[in-house]
């Protein structure tokens, strides 16, 4: 071979391995980069993975076991969450056979178990014992509820009444919460209620009523013809159509200043059920005379009188018997009958008084519509004769589906009580006026004095003589001998009325009563936009009317 030809043979040998050692050395730096990329990529996603783990507290740890089971068909219950109590970072699903581990720090006691379905409940931990659970469907009162709620308010759910007023329930079941004062001895008067207590001298303090979302004038500041009575808007309600009563102490979140003395929400029977359902009840009451205050008799008023009259300054008047003659003790005497008697006054002011209700209720519906329709009537006496109290109302709540998503509350109620009345207790003042309450006099008069009337009548020779009517009131009639009460007069002291005569003649379909009647219409609807977004509004128009005839 000739020798150039061979130079160039290895020349070309030399070029071919450089160029496959740049290639192969390149190849080489090409996957040691890529190597290095990705141990960097795997490095920093490893990173990310640590820093996004969120680092859990270094408990020592316990491990608990159990079964999960339907509390009626005893079956275990598959993919229940069982969690710890407060935390859900520990938590566990059942498997098929409603098994299943958890590991839970050593300071949990309790445990969290929830499905859809049915009512979540929380089981206690105790060592070496399987927390075993049994869940009850959720169309049974749950016991357990996960939430945030109110502490400070009371509620409470009336099955059956036999009050004539609601504040009556109210005292009895929410007197932690609601502090009441009777207003008298009526029926249907009610109380003064206090949700914070009595923080104003002038102010009114008394909570604001809210009936199924209507806000109640409860006209606080009104005044009356009668003494002693009070237009007590809650009697408009019927107790047996309350459904419940919820108290909070401070609703101005809720109502503004409105709310500032608490809020009394009342929500009235709605139907719950598509089957039928009637409810008739009729049930009554008794409530005995009360017990009279002990007074004195015709002596020792004779006595105390006659004492009280020799300090007045008008004493010279009692020199002659005639013009005092309660003092004269000779029974031939014209007038002795008429001022020598031994009265008690407050006996036959009061009775036994019986109290009446009717009601009857029905509930039902269909897809379409749910109701509640209740009619009631009162009757309630007052123990003070010739004061008495009516009610009859009617109500009708529905709840009506329009079209999907879009549904509203309807509800019509009418209300008319009736009141025959007298005038009860004392009165602020008595400067203008003269003292009109039968009980009051029944505690005034004086015991020697008859309340029935005396006539004079002529028995011939020169001689006349007193004839007693057992028929007529004294006091008021011209025509008897005189009138024994107001022999006070005499001394410049007013005189009293007859209580008798007041009961008597107090009577009549334009006097001595008061009415008030009620129309409400409320209309709540709703629209469901979806699952997260609820469209509702409220329109409510009503219709008080009050009559009181003196």
């Amino acid at each position: 071979m000739n020798p150039a030809n061979r130079s160039n043979n290895m020349k070309q040998a030399a070029l071919r391995c450089g160029v496959a050692l740049m290639v192969l050395s390149s190849a080489c730096a090409l996957q040691a980069q890529a190597r290095e990329v990705a141990d960097s990529t795997s490095t920093a996603s490893a990173s990310n993975k640590v820093s996004s783990r969120r680092q859990l507290p270094q408990y020592q740890m316990k491990e608990v076991t159990g079964v999960v089971y339907d509390a009626a068909t005893r079956k275990p219950l598959p993919g229940v969450r069982v969690q710890s109590l407060g935390n859900k970072l520990y938590s566990a699903l059942t498997d098929e056979k409603g098994a299943y581990k958890l590991s839970v720090p050593e300071h949990v006691t309790s445990l969290f178990i929830s499905t859809d379905g049915y009512n979540a409940v929380q089981v206690g931990l105790h060592d070496g014992v399987p927390a075993d659970a049994y869940l009850y469907d959720s169309k049974f009162l749950s016991l357990y509820h996960d939430g945030t709620t109110i502490l400070n308010k009371a509620k409470y759910a009336p099955v059956e009444s036999s009050s004539v007023s609601p504040e009556t329930d109210i005292e009895n079941n929410l007197n932690a919460a609601v502090r009441t004062i009777n207003r008298g001895g009526l029926p249907a008067q009610g109380a003064a209620m206090f949700v914070n207590g009595i923080n104003s001298l002038n102010a009114n303090a008394q909570p604001l009523v809210v009936v199924d979302g209507v806000v109640w004038d409860m006209q606080y500041g009104r005044t009356t013809l009668h003494d002693g009575f009070y237009n007590n808007v809650f009697n408009l309600i019927d107790p047996e159509d309350i459904e419940s009563v919820e108290v909070l102490r401070n609703g101005t979140a809720l109502y503004g200043s409105q709310g500032a003395n608490g809020v009394l929400k009342i929500t009235t029977k709605r139907g719950h059920s598509q089957a039928t359902r009637i409810n008739i009840r009729a049930f009554g009451g008794v409530e005995l005379s009360p017990e009279r205050t002990s007074m004195m008799d015709a002596g020792q008023y004779r006595n105390y009188l006659a004492e009280f009259l020799g300090t007045t300054s008008r004493a010279d008047r009692l020199a002659s018997s005639m013009v005092i003659p309660f003092l004269n003790e000779d029974p031939t005497y014209l007038y002795y009958k008429q001022f020598h008697n031994n009265t008690d006054w407050a006996k036959d002011l009061y009775r036994t008084a019986v109290t009446q209700n009717y009601r009857v209720g029905v509930q039902g519906g269909d897809d379409v519509a749910m109701y509640n329709l209740s009619l009631g009537y009162t009757n309630a006496q007052a123990t003070a004769k010739n004061n008495s109290f009516d009610r009859l109302n009617i109500r009708f709540n529905t709840d009506v589906n329009l079209f999907k998503g879009f549904t509203t509350e309807l509800d019509m109620a009418y209300v008319r009580n009736a009141y025959n009345l007298r005038d009860n207790g004392w009165a602020e003042s008595y400067a203008d006026r003269n003292i009109s309450s039968p009980n009051v006099l029944g505690l005034a008069e004086s015991p020697f004095v008859d309340p029935y009337a005396y006539y004079v009548r002529y028995l011939g020779d020169n001689r006349l003589g007193l004839v007693h009517n057992n028929r007529v009131y004294t006091g008021m009639n011209y025509t008897e001998s005189s009138n024994p009460l107001s022999f006070a007069s005499q001394f410049g002291y007013p005189g009293l009325a007859n209580p008798y005569w007041i009961l008597e003649n107090g009577e009549g379909n334009n006097k001595n009563n008061q009415e008030q009647t009620q129309f409400l219409l409320n209309v709540a609807p709703k629209y469901k936009i979806n699952d997260y977004w609820t469209l509702s509004n409220r329109f409510a128009y009503t219709l008080n009317r009050s009559n009181e005839k003196y």
